[in-house]
Formats: structure tokens, C-alpha cells, sequence
């Protein structure tokens, strides 16, 4: 919200004008996902029975970032807390799918939506 030409910021957010930085907290080294075998992006968590289930994307063949155009994957991970640590459960999209983002419609529903469709084509 800016008023007079300043921004009042939320209070997660601070550190210049713009309201542009995020207020990071330190967490623990176990905390989040990680596969030591293979990198990932991103990511959503989101509440469904009393766990936290996380949607990433991560590469398959231990590529690297730079080859998520034809090697990234949505992976499904699974955890207690909504810091993790998470756990892998399964693949829920194959590739090609990145950059999933999950919400939860009015309804309760689910949705994700992403770059690609699962079907292995660019």
C-alpha cells in the first residue's frame, strides 16, 4: 500500500521502498526437500488431513537446472510441519512438467497449474 508517494510494506516483506525483499527467517539444515541424487525448483505446500504436501519440480537423469526444458518432472513429498522435512512420495507428473504452483479453489478442490503437460514433449 503506498500513500504520499511511501510504501508501507507487510510485515514480511522489507528492507527498501519498493517492498521488494523478502524478511527470510534462518531454518534448519533438515528442514525443506531435498534428493541428494537429483536437483529441484520451486515449490508449494499446501495442508490436506493434517499433513503438508509439497509439489516441486525436479530433474530426472541428475541433470542439472539447466535441462528442466526436457528433464523436469512434478515430484510429490510428504511432512509433519509445513517446514519439513519432506519426504518423497511419488511422481505426480511426469515430464515435461515444471514450475507447478498448487492452490485450493472456494470448493476445497485442489488445482495446480504449470509449464508442460506430462506427456514428454517439450
Amino acid at each position: 500500500e503506498c500513500q504520499g508517494g511511501v510504501c508501507k510494506c507487510d510485515p514480511a516483506w522489507s528492507g527498501s521502498p519498493e517492498c521488494n525483499v523478502l524478511a527470510f527467517e534462518p531454518t534448519a539444515e533438515a528442514a525443506g526437500y531435498r534428493d541428494p541424487g537429483e536437483a529441484s525448483w520451486g515449490g508449494n505446500v499446501v495442508e490436506e488431513g493434517g499433513r503438508y504436501h509439497l509439489f516441486a519440480a525436479q530433474m530426472l537423469n541428475h541433470c542439472g537446472l539447466d535441462a528442466y526444458g526436457t528433464n523436469s518432472q512434478v515430484v510429490h513429498a510428504v511432512a509433519d510441519s509445513p517446514a519439513g522435512p519432506f519426504s518423497f512420495r511419488d511422481v505426480a507428473i511426469p515430464a515435461f512438467a515444471h514450475n507447478p504452483t498448487v492452490r485450493r479453489l472456494p470448493t476445497g478442490q485442489l488445482v495446480m497449474y504449470m509449464i508442460g503437460d506430462g506427456t514428454g514433449a517439450e
